[in-house]
């Protein structure tokens, strides 16, 4: 007499529940990991603007309020713009500016975090703070 072959019910069952258990609770690290992505990307575009915005200037050395269009104006998660602008009133000419990265409309982020990084490569996180306004902590490695 042959022996059956193959799994019954009941351990097909039991696989399912353990394969879903496991995957339930990987999912919010899987979700953690792609944020984190996402914004060490958007930390790299602004760096690169950065670098760009400070070559420009030091290249030109104009007082001009109108800057080039920026090498990477967002990623695929985020919109890159130049922020504020000052410019210097010092024989150097130095100009002080901020660059922002915005989550894009629909992003899971969007309306709760913006990247900022200043003219000295001073990078910060701002959402809103329980009282209503924006605040800005320094965002570390």
């Amino acid at each position: 007499m042959r022996t059956p072959a193959g799994l019954s019910l009941l351990e097909l069952l039991t696989a399912m529940a353990v394969t879903a258990i496991l995957a339930a609770m990987a999912w919010p690290a899987y979700q953690q990991q792609i944020l984190r992505g996402q914004l060490a990307e958007a930390r790299a575009a602004l760096l690169e603007n950065l670098h760009f915005v400070q070559r420009w200037h030091l290249e030109n050395r104009t007082r001009s309020a109108t800057w080039p269009p920026l090498p990477r104006p967002g990623t695929r998660d985020f919109e890159i713009r130049l922020g504020s602008v000052s410019l210097g009133s010092d024989s150097a000419g130095q100009a002080s500016f901020r660059l922002l990265a915005k989550p894009r409309v629909g992003h899971r982020l969007a309306g709760r975090l913006q990247l900022s990084l200043d003219q000295d490569g001073n990078l910060s996180q701002c959402g809103p703070d329980e009282s209503g306004p924006q605040s800005c902590v320094a965002w570390g490695d």
